[in-house]
């Protein structure tokens, strides 16, 4: 069992180092909520809740350090995260498609063709199937 916080303004740097390494976007602390996973007192894991509107969020920037996989870090920090969403209608998810079982296990399901996907959610599936070997699905987990 990992120790997950919420991450620190000094370590903003630290994350966008994990985040380039891997082609993810940056954050930006001060909009964002960045949680890390500390196993062992080593930083392990780290992911984000973006806000999008009043009531809705993107769940995303999962990433677990090689050496701290197989842990169930993963699944530990989406559930982590998600609790700090709760108070959002609905939460948007953009997984490569081979971890699309983690992210069902935790409620998510694919986002149906007649669902309101908010601009920015939508923009950012197209950049992620742009820029990823790994073909990138939209998936949402509603309240």
């Amino acid at each position: 069992m990992a120790h997950i916080r919420r991450a620190y303004p000094h370590e903003e740097a630290w994350i966008n180092e994990q985040y380039k390494e891997v082609g993810f976007l940056p954050s930006d602390l001060a909009r964002e909520f960045v949680a890390i996973a500390e196993h062992a007192g080593l930083r392990a894991a780290l992911g984000r809740l973006v806000p999008i509107g009043a009531d809705c969020a993107e769940l995303g920037g999962i990433y677990v350090l090689p050496e701290f996989r197989g842990l169930g870090l993963a699944t530990e920090m989406v559930s982590h995260l998600l609790r700090q969403g709760v108070g959002h209608e609905k939460i948007f998810c953009l997984p490569f498609a081979h971890l699309v079982q983690l992210y069902a296990g935790l409620g998510f399901r694919p986002c149906e063709e007649t669902e309101e996907i908010p601009r920015a959610v939508r923009d950012k599936l197209r950049w992620c199937n742009s820029q990823y070997e790994h073909p990138t699905l939209l998936l949402v987990r509603s309240r």
